[in-house]
């Protein structure tokens, strides 16, 4: 192996988007420091990915085991093995909470990257299991490619690597673990947004840090203006819900399609005279990346819901709603089995609106909100309502969210009087603001090189990858050039 060539390591999707953003940028960082773009992947690539790295010049592209060679993929096969028996009975002893939380393969974290692709799928998160072929396929695969990664990284002269995912345990989010741990930059771009990982990895949303910058492209009364407007059109669901016309995004679309079921409103006004507070808790899709933000304190969503739902029976003090995320049935099929439980968990003091029943009226009654993260969090503070949450999101540190770091904190939180005290008007203000912030930042993609792929045809596709082929002078050149010269 020639280790004199220095490479730029990519993790491949086989996603056009991604390749695009990835190309490119490896493109430039040849051109300045005359690293050799070298990427790998584990599903083999789209024709549109390989039409991209030819206009990029990019022809070093292999599976991630062929790059090694027979005899060393021999040797990462029997070592994960060897491992694979002995991390079999570390969980079989320590659990799966203990899992999530604490396994690491070559003191790489990849447990809570192994559970949330396990239960993505077939709502394994109702009772998730050790023996299951899928959990230990996924934990066999999880410790090969942790393995296969840094004999690469023994093969190569690996300088930085370059992905554009990290969730679940795709090969791009090993790679950028495995990357920090050796020591390596790592660069994550996705359309509307990049983060510079060095040396140690955190779980900061790239987002948070996007809005920060943002915002300093503001005036203080021009933002207070558009915020404003922002957050008006979206509470009474003027913003754009057609596909044709940009960008959707489901929060947004969630606030049109709602509506007011007066029969569950008149339920609610009248419980709500017999409790001191009404607690809405917010669920999530509970197969849906769970740990994106890091530790959440319980081994899940669902646990969290569960542990929750089993405290508000017993709490006599309160008014407890239990919401439905908008996408559990739709995406997950999460409904029967969560309804079920609800049913199974009734008490006069817990009620559960209709699916569709309006945010903005249950927010007019509403003293606290409970999300692990979730974005309701962010809308409620802008009505003034405190939250309770349980990890950080693109919208925490701003100074309107309450995060409790260990499951004794959060029940006692519900006891205490300063959880449910109503925010100031500043952190009613910040929230508008970083609400209209990050859906900005987010509907620009101004890191897309196309438009999203979904919106093109394949002949629209070929045409504008034939013009780039020509010209690689790009619009948006300039951010890269800014962001690279923050990474180099």
């Amino acid at each position: 192996m020639d280790t004199k060539k220095k490479y730029i390591l990519i993790a491949e999707r086989s996603r056009e988007d991604a390749a695009l953003k990835l190309s490119f940028t490896a493109k430039k960082i040849y051109n300045k420091k005359g690293y050799i773009p070298l990427v790998i992947y584990d599903h083999k690539p789209k024709p549109g990915c390989y039409a991209i790295y030819n206009v990029f010049k990019i022809f070093e592209i292999h599976h991630y085991t062929k790059i090694i060679g027979f005899l060393n993929y021999l040797k990462v096969f029997f070592c994960s093995i060897i491992f694979f028996i002995y991390s079999f009975f570390t969980i079989w002893i320590k659990g799966l909470d203990w899992f999530v939380k604490y396994f690491k393969v070559k003191n790489i974290l990849i447990g809570d990257l192994i559970y949330d692709r396990y239960i993505r799928t077939e709502n394994k998160y109702l009772s998730p299991k050790l023996i299951d072929f899928k959990f230990l396929r996924l934990l066999f695969s999880g410790i090969f490619k942790v393995f296969s990664l840094n004999k690469i990284f023994d093969l190569y002269n690996i300088k930085f690597s370059l992905v554009g995912s990290k969730s679940y345990i795709s090969l791009s989010t090993l790679l950028l673990r495995v990357s920090l741990q050796r020591n390596k930059k790592s660069l994550f771009i996705v359309g509307y947004v990049y983060k510079i990982y060095n040396k140690k990895y955190n779980f900061t949303e790239p987002l948070r840090d996007a809005v920060v910058k943002f915002k300093k492209e503001f005036s203080k009364n021009e933002l207070k203006i558009k915020s404003v407007k922002y957050f008006n059109d979206k509470i009474n669901g003027k913003l754009n819900t057609d596909k044709r016309k940009g960008i959707i995004l489901d929060d947004e679309k969630y606030w049109k399609i709602s509506k007011e079921y007066p029969k569950f409103t008149n339920t609610l006004l009248q419980k709500k005279k017999k409790y001191s507070k009404v607690i809405v808790f917010a669920m999530h899709c509970f197969s849906e990346i769970n740990h994106a933000t890091g530790d959440i304190v319980f081994r899940d969503y669902f646990q969290q819901f569960i542990e929750t739902i089993k405290f508000a029976k017993k709490d006599k003090r309160h008014l407890w709603v239990f919401k439905l995320h908008p996408m559990c049935n739709n995406k997950y099929n999460e409904l029967n089995s969560t309804l079920k439980i609800l049913n199974n968990n009734y008490s006069d003091n817990i009620i559960v609106p209709p699916i569709k029943y309006s945010t903005k009226i249950l927010l007019k009654y509403t003293d606290l909100i409970v999300s692990t993260r979730g974005t309701i969090c962010l809308e409620a503070a802008a009505y003034g309502i405190s939250n309770l949450m349980l990890t950080e999101s693109f919208f925490t540190g701003f100074g309107f969210t309450n995060i409790k770091k260990s499951k004794k904190a959060y029940f006692e939180s519900f006891n205490e009087a300063a959880t449910f005290k109503k925010l100031p008007t500043k952190s009613m203000n910040s929230a508008i603001e970083v609400l209209f912030l990050s859906k900005t930042v987010y509907r620009n993609n101004s890191y897309n090189i196309f438009p999203i792929r979904e919106f093109l045809s394949k002949m629209e596709f070929k045409k504008k990858l034939d013009r780039l082929s020509k010209n690689l002078n790009i619009s948006n050149n300039k951010l890269y050039d800014i962001m690279l010269k923050e990474f180099l």
